[in-house]
């Protein structure tokens, strides 16, 4: 019994002499990156955004189009909204004008939906790029479209 406790104060004594050693070395190496980073101005990071995230205020408005991005256990198709990216950037040259949406995460893989509001489009216009969208990634089983709705993810 006695070496039991020898053996078991001994083990203590090592044990808090190695975390005491690795609470001083992790703060020198924090001080030490703390010490040379420059501090992020949050106006500039701000203003980097991208320029069709921004808000609409109206929680009960409709959207002309929803497209939502789900997940089965594997994370959103990434594939899919790259094919989405690619069709917004034609339209927004071929127009001469950014696509305004709202961009809504709402799930732990990933998951965001698209809110349009198509506003500065024409109706015929509208049909025409959610068609170009369906076909583009409508085949993909992990993004689903909504239309004439509330974006049910938003908060």
């Amino acid at each position: 019994m006695n070496k039991l406790k020898k053996a078991t104060l001994i083990v203590l004594i090592l044990t808090s002499f190695s975390l005491w050693g690795c609470k001083t070395s992790q703060s020198k190496i924090n001080n030490e990156n703390t010490e040379n980073k420059p501090v992020m101005d949050l106006s500039k990071a701000q203003s980097e955004t991208i320029h069709d995230e921004s808000p609409i205020n109206n929680q009960n408005e409709s959207f002309r189009l929803i497209v939502s991005f789900i997940s089965i256990g594997e994370g959103p198709d990434f594939k899919s909204k790259a094919a989405m990216d690619n069709v917004l950037i034609k339209w927004e040259s071929i127009l001469g004008q950014k696509i305004d949406f709202e961009q809504v995460p709402w799930g732990r893989e990933g998951e965001v939906d698209y809110c349009f509001q198509l506003k500065t489009l024409s109706s015929i216009q509208q049909s025409e790029l959610i068609t170009e969208l369906r076909s583009a990634i409508g085949g993909s089983q992990l993004v689903q479209f909504a239309e004439n709705q509330k974006c049910t993810h938003k908060r």
